[in-house]
């Protein structure tokens, strides 16, 4: 994960409230549009309605913080039933 990635990871799970937990955030793409990923879990489940709050949230982020400074585009969405395995609460979540 670059600097970029990481400041928008700990800025949205700062900001983020209950148990939903931004789990990982990758930029990518050219240099005039950038594709922005970020996944998100929650113990209550993910619904289309939390994945749009958090683009929002996010949006707000990157122009507050100029994390970008280029077109892009943001793909929110939760790990689903083939997660990939993030940290070691992943593995304690899908091993309960």
């Amino acid at each position: 994960m670059n600097d970029t990635e990481e400041k928008l990871m700990n800025r949205l799970n700062n900001m983020l409230e209950n148990d939903l937990e931004a789990i990982n955030v990758k930029i990518f793409g050219a240099r005039n549009q950038k594709s922005i990923e970020i996944m998100i879990e929650s113990n209550q489940g993910v619904t289309i309605n939390t994945c749009a709050d958090v683009t929002k949230l996010a949006q707000n982020i990157i122009k507050f913080d100029s994390l970008v400074d280029s077109d892009y585009s943001i793909e929110v969405s939760s790990p689903g039933i083939n997660r990939p395995l993030f940290n070691i609460r992943g593995f304690y979540k899908i091993s309960r």
